[in-house]
């Protein structure tokens, strides 16, 4: 009987150094600060899908570079909860309220007036710094 439980005692604790060794998937990792970070990915709207870089350069500036025609503009940007506001300084590309689907030390998924299809935009982005 006592070689028994000391056989289950002994299998548990090397399932749980097993499960408790394994790696931490930082990926998924939600994150709130945007500043400082550069993403790459696509801007997608009516129009089509065009590769797009945003860069966050400060608490509340950034600039973006829009493959389409290498066009580039920079932004003043505020985040507020699942929501951030972009006002650009020139173009207007990313004017308006992007809400955010998903922000991660790799992923950040924003989309545009997701409720109304003909106007509607979306970025899915990855991050590269």
């Amino acid at each position: 009987m006592k070689k028994g439980i000391f056989k289950i005692l002994l299998i548990s604790h090397i399932l749980l150094l097993i499960v408790g060794c394994s790696e931490d998937n930082n990926s998924d990792k939600i994150i709130d600060n945007i500043e400082q970070t550069h993403w790459k990915g696509t801007f997608q709207n009516a129009d089509g899908v065009y590769d797009i870089t945003i860069v966050f350069s400060s608490v509340k500036n950034g600039y973006y570079i829009l493959d389409r025609d290498k066009e580039q503009d920079s932004f003043s940007y505020n985040k507020d909860g699942k929501i951030i506001h972009i006002s650009c300084f020139d173009i207007g590309f990313l004017n308006g309220d992007w809400w955010i689907y998903k922000l991660t030390e790799d992923e950040f998924i924003l989309k545009q007036n997701p409720y109304e299809e003909n106007i509607s935009c979306m970025l899915n982005l990855k991050r590269i710094y």
